[in-house]
Order: structure tokens, then sequence, then C-alpha cells
């Protein structure tokens, strides 16, 4: 059997795989074997962005290869499935839309069934994705026409296996204490209140539609509205949360502006063991002197609106009120609308984004008329209290006053001014137009820049400073670059914007800059979003070397970004990755490569571009040849930037139809298999997943996880105590996440490691935190390795304790850590180390010689004569060490660690 598999650009959080070496497990169970398939390879990610053809075959899994699948359950996303049956023999009872309930690894969450009772858990309600561990599965739905519950629940185990299906859950008539299980979930039920308002008025004119219900409880209050036909509903409350169960009171009420008086209605409900309670009647009657100052509380939860029409008294044909400006005043808010081209207009959610609250408002009507230089005005007052729609509110306009005008005045910074007008060029030269031609305004603290159209027109409204132009001076500067003169073209003029909105016909004539001129147009290229683009081509005489899709890399100006050029070499630079555009008076290099696998080597090219004075640059051309040493180097510092992605086939050897194939020569140029096997026999050992170290090295890893935040500390605690590593520990300076660290006791030194350390050599470690290279001192700070040694081995060697140190491979050579002795048990001595970074590591001591320089084998009484006089010690009989748990040495560190703080103190 050949499955085929792909990694996508998910293996990290912002971008693709990492240059870096992978090993690959691949494993499967075989329900009707109850065991794994599962085998490995290793996988070189480096100069070539997409490997595939990655085979990995399949075999039995031995002991060692399950312990290692183990590690991997905490990255399953697992789903359970099934569905709820009824052991009550009534036609009438069903369970479609059963409430289940889950329950696990310290979380609670609340699904339902479908219509034929199917369910399915996967991503919960609660956000996140079921866990291995052991769950509980309470089913219950309640029965009114029975006024009791049913009842169900199981356990499920997620293990080995993502997808658990049929687990069945069978109901019956809930007992009392399951009834007291049932009453835990109330909090994650949805409640849905619903019902009708009707009238006992025996009037035509009175009706229940548009009635306003007001909702009380458990510390919140909603208000809605009933439809045309009286009808109500509650669920998600406008205040944005579901209704909980408990007690709620419903108060209906509905203003009557041809009796004066307001209609009123009110009922209590109980949310508790049914979540859609229906049928909810509330009957309106004419209000009480007390109802009527119980309605008034919900005055302000009221959301009013004032509509109206425009009307002038000025008798002339050319005049009127069309697009009127209505400024409204009132509860310390000012607002600003128009009115339609009827002069009809309607306030309900201000401009200045809330709705219109119970009171005493002034509503202000002004027009400008340019042939007449003057003003139209009128003013009314509008009082908003017992009714919601206040409508028909005519303002009548006449000519302003002067004490008008200067009321006027007042709202100009309300008003959204606009200016447009036409660029156009003196200048006597076909070859010279005024289209894309810049425009800059300037005024009132404020800068803004826009361009032209093809016919040299402008407009300028909402700026893209994001506010819109105020009443003011403003100063308007257009110019143009013309590359065939090297020079520019430069306008400019001036306009105040007061009483008028629209200002149109600005007209900008320009002409050559002038040395000063040119200096102003230099004042604005920091508004510019430069781009530059150009192709990239090839020297080389080879049919099967072509430039398509070439990588294109943009650095200068502390960015760096990464781009492919299209199938004939072109690319454009445009907005970085970085996201940050290109900045003027920069310069930029402009490196292209491009791997050629069918000749092992790169293409390379590289060039500069300086970005002043002209936004687009283009013919920005990179000629590539075959890359030198040193620009293959340079090529390596861009490994990061590229997304890798990894495909090939999973080959099922299980069956022994393929075993001829298992040592098969898994040859896909850079995704080949870095030791030239590819694991999944019975025989072979469990190390290699997630490091670039071969399998037959690794003796034991151990895994360990953790969410990473900035700004807090992390520890990874290694509780199985399969290697010598008892946590590894740092503050974190980035946030990555749930991350896996991976700790590898190896056989012998690593193969990422030329030399072997000197001395006696406890184990040989390889520490790997995340993917990508995260743990970098950029990222992460104080890191600590707390690691153990037998004390066995210790005076079995003849080591001096105090010469024990953590040692990591970097810069080419064995470099010492800072190791501090944390303390000891029976067993074991416990020591921590800062390190930098995280990568190979070997624990190592010194041996004691004599004189001669013979080894002087050091005892158990010897040991504690040389323990120095700050360390603590803990004695542990052996019947505690038999009840103790697995990773109480971690335990200890923490003990010992609290101890020699406390000590040191005094």
């Amino acid at each position: 059997m050949i499955q085929r598999i792909f990694f996508p650009l998910s293996f990290t959080k912002d971008k693709g795989l990492q240059p870096t070496y992978l090993a690959r497990n691949n494993f499967g169970i075989k329900h009707s074997e109850g065991k794994y398939l599962f085998g490995t390879t290793n996988v070189s990610l480096k100069n070539y962005e997409d490997v595939s053809g990655v085979k990995i075959i399949l075999a039995w899994a031995s002991e060692d290869e399950e312990k290692t699948i183990e590690n991997f359950y905490p990255l399953l996303k697992y789903t359970i499935s099934g569905s709820i049956v009824s052991e009550i023999e009534d036609g009438s009872i069903n369970t479609s839309y059963t409430n289940i309930g889950i329950q696990g690894n310290g979380m609670t969450g609340l699904g339902k069934s479908d219509e034929y009772g199917n369910y399915k858990f996967g991503n919960l309600s609660i956000d996140y994705w079921l866990e291995y561990g052991n769950y509980s599965l309470i089913a219950f739905k309640y029965i009114p026409s029975e006024g009791k519950y049913l009842f169900g629940t199981t356990n499920v185990s997620l293990n080995n296996y993502e997808d658990v299906s049929e687990v069945k859950i069978i109901l019956d008539w809930a007992s009392e204490d399951e009834e007291k299980a049932i009453e835990n979930f109330y909090p994650l039920l949805k409640y849905i209140i619903s019902g009708n308002v009707f009238s006992d008025v025996q009037d035509k004119t009175v009706n229940a539609s548009d009635t306003n219900v007001v909702i009380q409880g458990n510390g919140m209050t909603g208000l809605g509205k009933s439809d045309e036909y009286g009808n109500y509903k509650f669920g998600n409350l406008s205040i944005d949360y579901w209704l909980e169960y408990g007690n709620y009171s419903l108060i209906a009420f509905k203003y009557i502006p041809s009796e004066g008086r307001y209609l009123f209605g009110t009922t209590n409900v109980s949310l508790k063991n049914y979540e859609e309670v229906s049928g909810v009647k509330i009957i309106l009657d004419w209000a009480s002197e007390d109802e009527e100052k119980t309605i008034e509380n919900f005055y302000p939860l009221l959301k009013y609106t004032i509509s109206g029409s425009i009307v002038s008294e000025i008798e002339d044909g050319s005049i009127n009120t069309s697009y009127t400006n209505i400024g409204i005043q009132g509860n310390g808010m000012t607002g600003l609308g128009k009115s339609d081209e009827y002069g009809n207009y309607k306030f309900g959610n201000l401009s200045i984004d809330y709705w219109l609250e119970y009171g005493n408002y002034s509503l202000i009507a002004f027009k400008y008329i340019p042939s007449e230089g003057k003003y139209l005005f009128g003013t009314t007052n509008v009082s908003l209290n017992n009714y919601e729609d206040v409508s028909e509110v005519k303002i009548i306009l006449d000519w302003a006053s002067e004490d008008e005008e200067k009321a006027i005045e007042n709202f100009y910074p309300l008003l959204k001014y606009i200016i447009s007008g036409n660029v156009f060029s003196d200048v006597q030269d076909k070859t010279v137009n005024a289209s894309d031609t810049n425009v800059v305004i300037q005024g009132n603290g404020m800068t803004g820049l826009g361009k032209s159209d093809e016919y040299g027109n402008y407009k300028f409204g909402n700026l893209s400073i994001d506010y819109w132009l105020e009443y003011g001076n403003y100063s308007l500067i257009a110019f143009k670059y013309i590359p065939p003169e090297g020079r520019y073209l430069f306008g400019t003029t001036n306009t105040s914007l007061g009483d008028i909105e629209t200002v149109s016909d600005v007209n900008i004539i320009l002409d050559w800059a002038n040395e000063a001129e040119e200096k102003i147009i230099e004042s604005f290229f920091p508004l510019f979003k430069y781009s530059f683009s150009g192709s990239v081509f090839s020297n080389i005489q080879n049919e099967n070397i072509n430039v398509s899709n070439t990588h294109v890399v943009i650095q200068g100006n502390g960015i760096t970004g990464i781009r492919k050029c299209d199938d004939y070499g072109n690319y454009k630079s445009g907005d970085l990755g970085s996201d940050s555009w290109l900045e003027y008076g920069k310069n930029y290099s402009v490196t292209a490569f491009k791997y050629i696998p069918s000749q092992g080597k790169y293409l390379f090219g590289t060039t500069i571009v300086s970005l002043k004075n002209c936004e687009e640059v283009s013919d920005v051309n990179v000629e590539l040849d075959w890359a030198s040493g040193d620009e293959e180097k340079a090529i390596e510092n861009f490994y990061p930037l590229l997304r890798y992605t990894i495909s090939g086939s999973v080959l099922d050897s299980s069956d022994n139809s393929s075993s001829d194939n298992s040592n098969s020569d898994n040859s896909s140029g850079e995704g080949s298999s870095s030791d030239g096997s590819s694991s999944g026999s019975s025989h072979s050992s469990s190390g290699g997943g997630g490091s670039p170290e071969p399998a037959r090295n690794v003796e034991v890893r151990e895994l360990s996880q953790a969410f990473i935040t900035n700004g807090q500390p992390v520890r990874f605690d290694l509780t199985r105590n399969a290697t010598s590593v008892v946590y590894v520990s740092f503050d974190a300076k980035k946030t990555a996440g749930k991350t896996t660290t991976v700790v590898e006791m190896l056989k012998n030194k690593s193969t990422l490691t030329p030399d072997a350390l000197t001395g006696e050599v406890y184990n040989y470690l390889n520490i790997w935190v995340g993917n990508g290279g995260y743990a970098t001192e950029m990222n992460i700070e104080n890191a600590t390795v707390c690691f153990k040694v037998e004390k066995s081995w210790i005076q079995d060697k003849g080591i001096d304790q105090s010469s024990i140190i953590l040692n990591r491979y970097s810069d080419k050579k064995w470099n010492e850590l800072p190791t501090t002795l944390l303390g000891k048990d029976d067993k074991y001595m416990y020591f921590t180390a800062k390190t930098p970074e995280f990568s190979p590591f070997a624990i190592a001591g010194k041996t004691i010689v004599d004189e001669t320089g013979n080894v002087i084998a050091t005892t158990s009484k010897t040991q504690e004569n040389k323990q120095n006089n700050t360390t603590l010690e803990i004695e542990q009989t052996s019947e505690q060490r038999e009840r103790s748990t697995p990773g109480f040495e971690m335990i200890y560190c923490v003990i010992w660690l609290l101890g020699l703080f406390l000590y040191r103190r005094r």
C-alpha cells in the first residue's frame, strides 16, 4: 500500500518549513492487528525548497518505536462521535437535539446531537481540540410532557487512535443524583424565551406591534421589540451575551399617541431545566401611575429618532432646501447631518456613533447660497421622552441674521470639505502632460498627498491620513518628474475653506521647477510609496535553464524582503514582506538566485538601486551567472526566508509483500535520507524524530510541551525520567504558542559535533526547543538545564564531583557552561547549568588521580566529606522510593533550590 503525503507550509507559526534537518516519522494503527505501523527517514532542507519523492517505509513498530509514537499523542487532533439511543419504550420520546456534555483534561464542553441523535466532538466550543486522555460523556434531555430528564453517560479514552467513532450513549430516566449532575451544566446552556404581547383594551386603533419588551434578571437588563404581530424572542441579548439560567422579569410597554398614555404588562419566567421557553404571554392594559414611573426607568435604553422636513419662506424659484445642513445639539453632544434632495431628514444613530437619548434637543438648519453670498437659517426644539419616533418636525428657513451666522460658524468644524480642480502645464512640449501629477495639500497642521487622474483632475476629501479636510487655509503644491528632461514640473496655489463645503475649479498651473522649488519637492519625498521593477535574465547557454520563479531578495534601510519573479523572469518590489514600503533616498540591493538541481549549483546575480526623485523605478535588471563560493555563502543567509515543502509517499511493508524494498535507496536529490536509511523494521531503535540526529545514534528521546508567551517564564518538565535531563527552562522574549522540546540521549557523540569531548563523559545529549530556530538569544534569555548524574558513575570512575560540567558545542568547539550543584538524593547528584541556546551537549567530569597518576576510586563517605557546606540533603527510605511517582527527581530539584536559596540568605 502506498499513501501520498504532503507537508504544507504550517510547520511554523508565520512561515513555512525552516532550513534545518528534519526527521520525518510516519505511523498509523491497524485496528485489525491492534498495533502500529511505523517508519522514519531524515530530510535535509537547505538549497532546494520543494523536496519531493521522500519515501517512508512502514513496518510493525517495535516496543521502542511505540514509545516514540507516544510522544506524538499531544500533537494529535482527536474526535469523538457516536449516537444517542433511548431504552424508554415511548414513541413520543426521541433523542434529537439531546445535550451532550464532555469533561476531562481540566475542561468542560457542551454540544447537541442532531435530529437523528448523532453527535461529534472535535474542536470544542471552548475553542481548542480534544487532547489525548480520558473523558466522560454525559447526555441529557428534558422531556416536558414527563417533567423529568433522560440521562446517560459513558467514558472514552483518547490515546492511539484519533477518530473514536460509534460511541453509543444509552438514555434512561435520570435518578436524583443524575439530575444533580445535570444541574452542573446549566451555566453552559444557551436559553431562549419567546412569546406574544397582546392587549385587552377594546380599541381597534390599539395593537401590540412594535411593543418594547424589557428583560431583567441575573444583574442584567436588555431591551427588544415585538414584531408587527406582537411576537418577541430573547436569546443572544443586545448587551452581547446569552441568557443564563435563573429568574427573569419581562416588562412590555408601548406609547399610544392618540391617547397620550402607555400600555403596560409584565410577567416572570424561570430558566432552569428547559432551554427554550416559549409561549410566554404578556397582557397589556393602560399603565397606572406607578407603572408609568417603572417605564421611565427604561427611557435610557430606548433608541430615539427624529425626522421631518426643511421648508423655505423665501419666494425665489432658484432657492431650494435640498442637501441642507442640519445640526443637532443636546445632552452634551453635537451632531451634523444633511437633508435629502427633497429637504427631508432623519436623525437616529448619529455621526458621532451613538443613538439619540431621551432629553431635549435643538435642531439648526443652514445652507449657503453662493448666488446671494449668504446663508439660509432655521431652528426648532424637540423633546425626546415617552415616544421613540418623533416625526414631522418641520424647520422653516429664512435669511440668516448676523447672530445666526455666528451660530452657523460653530458647525464649521463638523463640515466635511472637498477641494477639487485641474492640473495643467504651460510647457510647450507634446511629450509633457499633467496625468498622474503628485498633488500635496498642507494646512491646519496636516499634510496629505494625492495624484491627479489621466486628465489632470484631482480631488481632496477624506485624506490619506484618515480625516476629512477642516475649515481653514490650505496650500496646494503639484509636481511631476519628467525623466527625459531630468527635472520637475511644479505649481502651487492657495484656497480657503469656510462657508462653502465643496470648493471646485481650484486649478494649478505647472512650469519647470527652479532650484528653490526643487528643494520644496524634496521635502515631500518621505510621503511617497516607492517601488521598482525589472527582470532577471541569464547568459548561460543551456536550454534546460530558465529564470522563471527565481528568488529576488531586496535589502536596505534595515529591511529584507523576498519575492519570486514570474514565468518570464519579471519582478516588482511593491510592499515588502516585512510590512514597510520602500523609502526615498535609500540604496537597496537586489539579489537574485535560483537552484538548478540538474547542475547541483546556483545561479546568482545582484545589483544596486537608488530611490529618490522617481517613485516607480523600472528596468532594474539582474543578470544571472553560476554562483561563486562566496556568493553561495551569501545565498545561505537567505535560507530562513524560504518556504519549504516536503512531499513523498508512505509504503506499507507490513504484509511482507514489499520487504525487498525496505532498504531501497531513497534518492530524491536534496530530499534523500541523510544516513541513507529508512527505518521501519522491528529491530530499529526509536530515535530520530524531530532532529538532525540519525536514529541509529539515539539511545532514547523524551518530549515535553508548554505554552510560550512573551515576557513569561516557561519550563519543560521531563517527567518520564528517560534521560539525564530533569527540566529545561527560560524566560521568553517572543510568543511562540504551544511548543515541543525534545531531549535525546545519544549512544555516542552527536554526528553534528566533529570532535569528541576530552575527559570522562557521562552522557552526550541533544536538546531542541521548537521549530525553525526559535530558541536563540533573540527570543529567549536566562535559559537553564537541570540534569542529574548517577552517584554510582561518580564512584566507579573516580570523578571529582566539583568537576562535573555541562558542555555545549558551539562555534566549532566544546564550551563549558556555568554549572551549579543543586542537591542530591540517594541515587543522583542534581545540577543546573546556564546556556545561551540549545544544541548538542555533553555531561562530563574529571577523575581524581594520585601522585603516580592512578585513578582514586571515590566512596560514598568521601563524597559526603567533599560536599560543601551550602548543600543540603534529604534522606529517602526504600519504602518511600517504592511509593514515589515518576518525576520525583524534578520535585527534589525544586526542594533543593528553595533550600539552597534560604540557606544562602542567612
